[in-house]
């Protein structure tokens, strides 16, 4: 499986750089860029979160610790 290990931040740091991008918009053209662009940036953290859920490795499919190293069992 390929990890892009993209996170909140990556998408975060794409708005804001988006946001750069338009400065030289009017004032009413760019506060509704940001308002779109907040909603943009909810969906596409939860497209994230589904990406991540999906792909993740369940704890049961876990790997095994190597040959000769034992887990500590907590007594002690």
């Amino acid at each position: 499986m390929y990890a892009a290990g993209a996170g909140p931040r990556d998408v975060v740091a794409a708005y804001q750089a988006a946001l750069e991008a338009r400065k030289d918009l009017a004032a009413g053209r760019l506060r509704a860029l940001v308002e779109e662009g907040r909603l943009l940036v909810l969906e596409l953290m939860g497209h994230l979160v589904s990406y991540y859920r999906r792909n993740a490795v369940p704890a049961t499919a876990a790997t095994p610790p190597p040959a000769g190293r034992r887990e500590d069992p907590g007594h002690g």
